[in-house]
Order: structure tokens, then C-alpha cells, then sequence
């Protein structure tokens, strides 16, 4: 069974989080490498989907505190948002 990953993006910065636990975040994920290529390592590395892979925005609030943290929460549970 594959596992459950969200690109969580505010602004300028995205956070991957796999069953809830963020594994990498940055200003781009895949810096300076084909995105493509990177986001199937990542699906392989962490047994998820890439195509059911989510990719959403953080609410108003949630990018208030991720900016105000300077970095996105350990479990995506600490922030307000349902997603």
C-alpha cells in the first residue's frame, strides 16, 4: 500500500509531507535539478504515488505561522488548515 504525500507551498517555499510527517521541505524541492526526475526519486524513496500525490496551498493563517516560524511544522496536524 502506497503512502500519503502532500506538497503543502506557501509563497515561495514547499513542504512534502509523507502520512502527516514533513521529510523535506525548501524554496523548491528539487533545486537546480529536473523537477520530473526528483519527484519520482522522491515517490520511489517514500513509496507514494506520484499521481496521487496532493499539491495544495496553505490557508491565510497556516502561511501566517509557516512564515512566522520561518519553516513549515514536524506533522502537518499543527496547522489550523484540513488537509
Amino acid at each position: 500500500m502506497s503512502n500519503k504525500a502532500i506538497l503543502l507551498k506557501v509563497e515561495d517555499w514547499e513542504g512534502l509531507y509523507i502520512n502527516g510527517e514533513l521529510v523535506q521541505e525548501g524554496h523548491t524541492l528539487n533545486e537546480g535539478t529536473s523537477r520530473v526526475k526528483y519527484f519520482i526519486k522522491l515517490a520511489k524513496k517514500y513509496n507514494f504515488k506520484i499521481e496521487d500525490m496532493e499539491e495544495l496551498y496553505c490557508t491565510e493563517e497556516d502561511e501566517e505561522s509557516v512564515m512566522d516560524w520561518g519553516n513549515f511544522p514536524k506533522n502537518i496536524k499543527d496547522l489550523k488548515g484540513v488537509y
